[in-house]
């Protein structure tokens, strides 16, 4: 099962890439933990961003675990992608 949650952050793609890639930006704003990587042994991540005249959104699909609900994992990574789309913001 895929997991997919998305956030409109209002902000160029430069700088929302930035954020999302360089090291001191990532650790404000992603409380899960303080890295990025997509490999999670048998589970796969995959990372959108779509331009628009509003700003960039941001989509993240990945592999479920089971340890916890759907509905867990998917509030726990809305939570950082919209603490995510602050941080950005809030750089303008």
């Amino acid at each position: 099962m895929k997991i997919m949650v998305e956030t409109l952050i209002k902000a160029p793609v430069a700088i929302v890439w930035d954020a999302y890639t360089t090291p001191d930006d990532i650790t404000p704003w992603n409380a899960a933990q303080h890295m990025i990587a997509y490999s999670f042994g048998d589970r796969a991540c995959a990372v959108e961003f779509f331009s628009s005249t509003n700003g960039v959104t941001v989509r993240i699909a990945f592999d479920a675990e089971t340890e916890n609900s759907v509905e867990q994992q998917r509030q726990g990574w809305q939570a950082i992608h919209n603490s995510f789309a602050k941080h950005v913001e809030a750089r303008q």
